[in-house]
């Protein structure tokens, strides 16, 4: 009996593929239906699949790469950096000015929260900013300004009256109260002492939080970006995603990250409700809701990551672990019971070995699971953190353009012969054989071809610093875009659906005005993204 092949709804023909498949095989014509890629090879093949009905659409000779995957980002702070008051990138003088004329136009007392981040590394004093700068422009406002790496704020005094903290208020555990030379608050905190001044802030309405949402959706879209991995995400926000897939509002496709602060919080009978309501969040290869994430420390620029050995630039401080190692294992079981994978964030190499710990001990109570254990940024690399992430199969998830962003603060804090295996995308990779690549937005723009150019390079978009960090840590070409494909559709358990383009895995794509591979590297971060394609469907066309 002869096989009746599925005709397809639309064609696209005369374009320059990069499959990204196990051959890295180029194609020139692919065909989908119900926004499923049913054939992807040459003109010849493609003849089978198409008649009169099928829509044909000519690349002209363009160059095409699977959908970007973007490992690592948080979509409500990212959305929340766009509308916010933006002081990425400015001096302290212009971030100053910027909280003068703000709070001219709002009430006295109304809060005042700017987008992600300062960075004191690029100011001309690099020393940690005071609350009393902020006073000077903003007295009767409380003012909150998250550092660049979202693990430090720097507040006023009126935000500090609100949360009624004060100079006797003691660090709380996993986090710290920055101090003058005098022991008074300075006016920065970090991790959890900078949670305890958050949660003074009014609460977000559904509307604000959407608007967050589809201001992120929209800026991604430009980059070819078409599946996410938000980390730490909040019910309401899941629930909000939901309604924005059902409403047609969302196209990009999301993972999405519980804290597992609820696992340890929550009474039993609460835990089963809660994975009970999550699991009924899932919609079929839009939106999964299946991981957990730990939040094991802090970052290095905040120096509150968990190192092994001092900071360099704060003799005795070795930073902190947010959880205790009885508490990261129940987070871990818990998780695994309910068939969820685990995410930890761990930056210094206390953390990521306290981590690899637990991961090795759930792999022992739980053999037969494909359990997939991702640790984000694994930053700081000593001894033999690697072979033990090897050993238990864990994926490294790493955002290549911190490296170069934070070199000159890394040897600083790290010094040199740490910072030689800090953010090394390149030794990580050739011991793990696979890594996936994000941004961390909004700690960093996610634009996949910037992290790309990164990795390479070991450069930021303005080639900096000169001749690259640490070269020995760079990476092919083609493994960065692997990193920002396949690799991370692997990441999230689900490389039998996207990731690559061959038949049977859903039909998104980006078409480039260039072909990465014809360029110099440096060229990368002029590329342009023509076309970000969803299920078949045009999501955004460059103007």
């Amino acid at each position: 009996m002869q096989t009746i092949k599925t005709l397809a709804q639309k064609a696209w023909v005369n374009g320059k593929i990069y499959t990204v498949d196990r051959d890295f095989s180029i194609a020139s014509c692919m065909a989908c239906t119900n926004g499923k890629l049913i054939y992807v090879g040459n003109s010849v093949g493609l003849k089978c699949f198409v008649d009169s009905n099928t829509q044909i659409i000519d690349l002209c000779g363009a160059t095409v790469f699977p959908g970007f995957i973007d490992s690592h980002l948080h979509l409500e702070m990212y959305g929340d950096s766009l509308l916010a008051l933006p002081i990425r990138d400015k001096s302290k003088e212009e971030i100053l000015s910027l909280v003068r004329d703000a709070v001219k136009n709002l009430p006295k007392g109304e809060w005042l929260v700017a987008g992600v981040g300062w960075n004191n590394e690029v100011w001309q004093n690099p020393d940690y900013p005071n609350k009393e700068e902020l006073d000077e422009v903003a007295s009767d406002n409380p003012v909150i300004l998250p550092r660049m790496d979202g693990h430090m704020i720097w507040v006023n005094s009126a935000a500090f009256k609100v949360a009624d903290i004060t100079d006797s208020t003691p660090n709380p555990e996993g986090g710290v109260f920055l101090r003058n030379i005098k022991g008074g608050l300075l006016g920065c905190a970090s991790n959890t002492a900078a949670n305890l001044i958050r949660k003074c802030i009014p609460v977000k309405t559904k509307n604000q939080r959407k608007k967050a949402l589809l201001a992120a959706h929209k800026e991604l879209l430009k980059y070819g970006v078409t599946s996410v991995q938000e980390l730490m995400t909040s019910q309401d926000i899941i629930e909000d995603l939901e309604e924005l897939f059902n409403d047609g509002e969302y196209k990009i496709r999301v993972g999405c990250s519980i804290d597992g602060k609820l696992l340890i919080d929550t009474e039993q009978s609460n835990i089963e409700a809660l994975f009970e309501n999550l699991n009924k969040k899932n919609i079929t290869d839009k939106l999964r809701v299946k991981t957990v994430k730990i939040l094991s420390d802090g970052s290095i620029g905040a120096q509150s990551a968990a190192l092994t050995e001092d900071y360099m630039d704060s003799p005795g401080n070795r930073g902190k672990m947010q959880y205790s190692e009885e508490d990261l294992l129940r987070i871990a079981t818990v998780a695994t019971e309910h068939g969820y994978q685990i995410t930890s964030h761990a930056i210094g190499d206390a953390a990521i070995e306290a981590v690899l710990k637990t991961y090795g001990i759930i792999k022992q109570n739980f053999p037969d699971i494909d359990h997939r254990y991702r640790i984000e940024h694994f930053q700081t690399i000593t001894g033999n953190l690697l072979e033990q992430a090897k050993a238990i199969d864990a994926v490294i998830s790493m955002q290549p353009t911190h490296g170069p962003n934070s070199a000159s603060m890394a040897i600083r804090r790290l010094g040199k012969e740490r910072a030689s295996k800090a953010y090394a995308v390149g030794l990580a990779l050739r011991s793990q054989g696979l890594i996936a690549g994000g941004s961390d937005a909004p700690v960093a723009p996610p634009n996949p071809l910037d992290g790309m150019h990164s990795a390479v390079t070991r450069t930021n978009s303005q080639g900096l610093p000169e001749g690259g960090f640490f070269m020995e840590n760079a990476v092919s070409l083609k493994e960065a875009l692997k990193m920002y494909t396949i690799w991370g559709a692997y990441a999230q358990k689900c490389e039998q659906i996207k990731g690559s383009l061959e038949a049977g895995k859903l039909a998104d794509f980006v078409v480039l005005d260039k072909d990465i591979f014809e360029v110099n590297p440096s060229e990368l971060l002029s590329i342009n993204v023509l076309h970000t394609v969803i299920s078949g469907e045009v999501c955004y066309s460059k103007e």
